[in-house]
């Protein structure tokens, strides 16, 4: 037997307070019973060269759906370049950014960033800072409502990591802590190690947790693979609530 016990960076959310923030997945109005704003998306409107503020646009954590008017600052079958700056708070993502029911034709602010992660709500975030993004659009007619369905974490998050077994989120770990079992041989196959973990995808998951972070981002399932072969032990995760570029904050590790 091989004793296993897992940590994923993103802080659980503790029982007591997921009655509130549990439809967090899914898109819905500021509430202001429930409501408390990290910061703000600064939206931008480019006249004559220059970056005239249109107006903004507050967040907390969650993904939430946000409204602008621009109908006084766009005339109908015009182009129009859009700047979305963050103001305040922690790290922002954008989920979804429509104006008059179209997404954008060109993103500029993340190299590479294809225009359809901004076309619909399906928690395929992209991150914005104070140094903002640029989105333009080709022709715009008829109703020119800005819609932004974003999220602006705290400044300051918890680190407490998720713990697997989740029996042991927010308990000291010892040699009383909750561990997977796994018996060598159980799962012969091998892992080629290059980030693309295509051996598991018809694989029955060693374990399956459902997750959901205090951070804000989207809940969902944590999967993790275990196997062996005449040489190795490989595991392997899955964190679906994970969709935002964090750089070296995200991280996971093992105890054996």
């Amino acid at each position: 037997m091989l004793i296993v016990l897992l940590f994923i960076s993103l802080v659980p959310m503790r029982a007591a307070a997921e009655n509130t923030v549990n439809i967090q997945n899914e898109i819905y109005s500021k509430d202001p019973k429930n409501f408390t704003p990290n910061g703000v998306l600064e939206i931008s409107i480019e006249k004559d060269g220059e970056w005239k503020k249109a107006g903004e646009l507050e967040y907390d954590r969650f993904l939430r759906s946000g409204n602008l008017d621009l109908n006084p600052w766009i005339s109908d079958n015009s182009s129009v370049k859009i700047r979305i700056v963050k103001n305040g708070g922690g790290a922002a993502h954008i989920d979804s950014l429509i104006l008059g029911g179209s997404s954008p034709d060109f993103v500029n602010g993340e190299d590479g960033l294809p225009v359809d992660k901004l076309s619909a709500d399906d928690f395929d975030v992209i991150p914005v800072d104070t140094d903002g993004i640029v989105v333009s659009f080709n022709s715009v007619s008829g109703n020119k409502i800005l819609n932004v369905t974003a999220r602006i974490e705290e400044t300051v998050i918890s680190k407490i990591p998720f713990r697997f077994p989740s029996a042991n989120n927010y308990k000291d770990i010892n040699v009383n802590s909750f561990f997977y079992s796994y018996k060598i041989n159980s799962e012969r196959y091998s892992l080629t190690i290059d980030g693309i973990p295509d051996e598991v995808k018809n694989k029955k998951p060693f374990f399956m947790e459902y997750c959901v972070p205090g951070s804000g981002h989207p809940q969902g399932y944590t999967y993790g693979w275990v196997s062996n072969d005449d040489s190795y032990l490989y595991i392997s995760l899955d964190f679906t609530p994970d969709n935002t570029f964090d750089g070296n904050l995200d991280y996971a590790k093992g105890l054996y």
